[in-house]
This record gives C-alpha cells, structure tokens and sequence, in this order.
C-alpha cells in the first residue's frame, strides 16, 4: 500500500459492516496494569492528617488515592529540589 492510498483512505474511509460491540463484563474498572500491591501499616495520627488533606481536595479521593497522589507531590518536589541543588553546584 503506498502512502498515497493510505492517506486517500485516510481522508475517505470506506465504510465497513457495524461491528459487533464485546459485551463488557461486570466488576470492577480496570486499571492501567497489575502493579505491585504494597501494604503500608499507619498509625492514627498521619490517617488523620491524610484523611483531612482528602476531605478538602475535589472529588473526596479515597485512602490509596490520597496516598498516590501525596506520594507524587513528595517525589515531583524531590525531583525540584534535587534540580535547584544541581543548579547550585554548577554555578560554584
């Protein structure tokens, strides 16, 4: 197939027979992968402050949520951090 047929195709796709939709399965969401399950054993104080922080972001995010997103803003600000003193260094 040359490119020329490509894009002509492209710009006027032939119309196909409707395709038969899959039945979706009941259940949960599926997620972006399999990931790595890693249980985390917290003490009341640092749920609570977790569970504060949750309640006042959009949409109530629930516990693993919170964590991921909390755990992201710690890592983007090490990555800021680590970038400044790298900065630093090179302008000494």
């Amino acid at each position: 197939m040359t490119w020329q047929s490509l894009i002509s195709e492209f710009i006027n796709p032939v119309s196909k027979s409707p395709v038969k939709q899959a039945r979706k399965k009941p259940g949960p969401p599926r997620t972006t992968g399999p990931g790595v399950q890693v249980i985390v054993r917290l003490h009341q104080p640092m749920l609570g402050s977790i569970d504060e922080w949750r309640k006042n972001q959009e949409g109530a995010p629930s516990r693993p949520e919170a964590i991921r997103r909390l755990l992201g803003f710690a890592m983007i600000e090490m990555q800021v951090q680590a970038n400044r003193n790298g900065a630093a260094k090179r302008k000494k």
